[in-house]
């Protein structure tokens, strides 16, 4: 019994820190974008390691234990990419990998609490809702972090989304979590090679719209170019 549960911590870690270096690696400066549209598949498997410990276990305990493991994987990932906060305001940094951390994880939470109580695509559905949530709530209070929206992502693949131009950096955010989730699901399922077809068209069609749209608009040329400066207020 020690060594099963063993075993099924050290599995509930690996999941938390890969869902944490995955996001990581997507993000600028580093910036390998196709990680993101995997980045929450190790996630949902953690939620489905400690889903399946409701039926042993209490509700609120499994709860417990998956608001542990996912905070831990977004601390990671938010650290590992905002450390320099720290240059500026060692608490000021603390304060916002704490509280980006929280605040990411309350998705996955009510994800699990929706499993409970309905079918797994309702559950889903219920996920993309929470988390488009938690994003815009974060960018409309007097704490805000925008940087961390997932359609941040592509800040250095400005010509993939292209697009934002029509939805903002929230229709990123949510064309993320639904490859994200049509991955997941053609991972799970036993079928042929054509699982992945919708997987690879909800990827790859809105790069080559935004490809469209940066090719028909001209938007840089020589004859209206700007000198321009940036200071930050504090200095």
């Amino acid at each position: 019994m020690i060594y099963l549960k063993f075993i099924k911590i050290k599995m509930k870690i690996k999941y938390s820190f890969l869902f944490a270096i995955l996001l990581f690696l997507a993000w600028p400066p580093i910036g390998i974008n196709a990680f993101i549209f995997i980045a929450f598949v190790p996630a949902f498997y953690l939620v489905d390691a400690c889903f399946q410990e409701v039926i042993i276990e209490t509700k609120k305990k499994s709860s417990n234990t998956l608001f542990y493991y996912c905070y831990i994987g977004f601390a990671i990932f938010n650290l590992a990419c905002s450390y320099w906060i720290w240059n500026a305001s060692a608490v000021g940094m603390i304060i916002a990998v704490l509280l980006n951390a929280f605040l990411m994880t309350l998705p996955f939470i009510f994800y699990q609490k929706m499993r409970q109580i309905t079918n797994p695509k309702m559950a889903l559905l219920a996920f993309i809702a929470a988390w488009m949530s938690m994003e815009y709530f974060h960018l409309h209070w007097d704490l805000s972090w925008p940087w961390f929206s997932l359609g941040n992502a592509f800040a250095s693949s400005s010509t993939w989304v292209q697009w934002y131009e029509y939805t903002g950096v929230l229709g990123g955010s949510l064309w993320v979590l639904l490859v994200n989730i049509l991955i997941l699901k053609a991972w799970t399922t036993e079928t042929g090679k054509q699982k992945w077809i919708f997987p690879f068209l909800a990827a790859i069609v809105p790069v080559l719209f935004s490809f469209y749209l940066g090719a028909t608009k001209d938007l840089i040329t020589e004859k209206s170019t700007h000198e321009i400066v940036i200071v930050q207020p504090n200095v």
